[in-house]
């Protein structure tokens, strides 16, 4: 059979997953570690254990997910033409935000950027996704006039602002079937930067 997570992992992990919940609902400054104990059942001991503070939480909370965007990242196929990782890159994003953000409301998200870690955390995870689009994407275009890096910017706060604010705002329905139903507007939006990025 399958070997259970051991103890220490299972306890530490529920109460990464119980903070980013409060820390979700209240924000990150009015938690307090005691709601996090409360919620878990646990002594304030019990929580100390394995971490120092809520703010060290916080790290935790981050490390995984900025390991979550490394991995999914990786995975696309960077052997494909660069209209393909384009496309490929859109639906990772997606994906990652229907399993991450699904139902985090913006208010939600303003609670949980009042942490500098968090906030740091982003800024890493955008940092990530512009290498990203600059070394697998825009530069396979061989176009001199296009500046690289204001771009790659571009299109990551684009994609991220339009997928995000639906996902976060918005009724999007079955999350499963959510990347199925967005076909449509992917292919509207690879096409657009594909053909802007087509030598003149």
């Amino acid at each position: 059979g399958v070997d259970k997570m051991p103890l220490k992992e299972e306890k530490k992990r529920n109460i990464i997953e119980k903070s980013r919940e409060i820390f979700k609902e209240k924000g990150y400054n009015e938690t307090k570690v005691e709601d996090i104990t409360k919620a878990l059942g646990i002594s304030k001991g019990s929580f100390y254990t394995y971490f120092k503070s809520k703010e060290e939480v916080s790290i935790e909370i981050l490390k995984k997910l900025c390991a979550k965007y490394i991995d999914a990242l990786n995975k696309i196929d960077i052997s494909k033409s660069p209209k393909k990782i384009l496309e490929d890159y859109i639906c990772c994003k997606i994906n990652l935000f229907v399993k991450n953000f699904y139902k985090l409301n913006l208010q939600e998200m303003v609670n949980l950027l009042e942490n500098n870690h968090i906030r740091e955390g982003k800024e890493r995870i955008e940092i990530i996704c512009r290498e990203f689009l600059k070394e697998n994407i825009l530069i396979k275009y061989e176009n001199p006039s296009i500046n690289i890096d204001f771009l790659s910017k571009f299109i990551e706060e684009s994609i991220d602002e339009h997928f995000c604010v639906e996902i976060t705002e918005e009724k999007i329905g079955n999350k499963e079937t959510y990347l199925e139903r967005k076909k449509e507007d992917i292919d509207q939006i690879v096409n657009f930067i594909h053909n802007g990025l087509l030598k003149k």
